[in-house]
């Protein structure tokens, strides 16, 4: 088996008559962990399109040969889920309050076991044990969906996940919508699914929402490739501020940055040993450096 899970070549792909992602060459190898960013309309959401074979392609080659199930292994969680999962909710029981028909809501317990990848319930079982305490869903197991916050459905709809076994799990913009408490806890829990050995794409367009395992960055602007590489290396070149335009004032972010990173170790050996780490604040929003 190839020690590259999946590799795109000279991929280009396009909207009616605009082309939204040229000529981009990029691989991921076991072992790695990855964020892509980029600003709005940079192309981020057309390449997991591209990843899942949702979207067409016109020129160039995706291989995903390093993935013993091929499509079937890559499992995405995104923001747009929980929203049909709670609209669906909503709609349920709004015909119960008309038609006096009660009809079952979701709870935790059965999202969890709706796309489960254990056919042996003792497995399921064992292995959804272990993650529910890890996700600290316990007490949530019986409550309806639709009266989870943010933060606890995101939590399930990740366990729901890794349930899957995937061999590959796309975040496509996890902390969107979640509070400060609710965006440390979960961050915690992505740092642990790394740590574990689960390959992760990280989909964002803020460098302050990379947890510390995110070991490379794919940059992308205006649909083409910016940057790619180990973190370190795109975070100085990120301190141009050309990704995103001088408005942000990410050199100056990025210094901050730096002149904290001093507390990384201590946030990382903090989530290693089951605590939650504490982020370093800039401004009002976290940094995890």
């Amino acid at each position: 088996m190839s020690s590259i899970l999946l590799s795109l070549e000279k991929v280009s792909s396009r909207r009616w008559d605009r082309v939204v992602l040229q000529d981009l060459s990029w691989s991921f190898q076991k072992g790695e962990s990855w964020a892509v960013i980029g600003p709005n309309g940079a192309g981020k959401s057309t390449l997991v399109g591209l990843i899942l074979d949702q979207i067409p392609y016109f020129q160039g080659s995706i291989l995903r040969s390093g993935l013993k199930s091929g499509l079937k292994g890559i499992v995405k969680v995104s923001f747009e889920v929980q929203q049909k999962i709670i609209a669906h909710e909503a709609r349920k029981e709004r015909y119960e309050a008309f038609s006096g028909i009660e009809e079952h809501l979701l709870t935790v317990s059965d999202l969890l076991k709706a796309e489960s990848a254990f056919k042996e319930e003792t497995d399921f079982k064992q292995e959804a044990q272990n993650l529910i305490q890890e996700s600290g869903l316990e007490t949530l197991l019986n409550r309806p969906a639709q009266k989870l916050s943010n933060g606890e459905m995101r939590k399930t709809l990740l366990v729901q996940a890794l349930l899957q076994n995937p061999e590959l799990l796309i975040l496509d913009e996890p902390f969107e919508g979640l509070d400060q408490d609710s965006l440390q806890s979960f961050s915690s829990l992505i740092s642990l699914v790394i740590q574990k050995g689960t390959p992760l794409i990280l989909i964002t367009h803020r460098f302050n929402e990379l947890v510390p395992e995110i070991s490379h960055i794919l940059c992308l602007k205006n649909g083409k490739l910016f940057a790619q590489g180990k973190r370190e290396a795109m975070l100085k070149i990120a301190h141009n501020g050309s990704l995103y335009g001088a408005d942000l004032k990410l050199t100056s972010f990025l210094e901050k940055v730096d002149a904290t990173s001093q507390n990384r170790n201590s946030n990382l050996n903090s989530t290693q040993t089951g605590k939650s780490w504490a982020p370093m604040e800039l401004g009002n929003r976290p940094c995890f450096r």
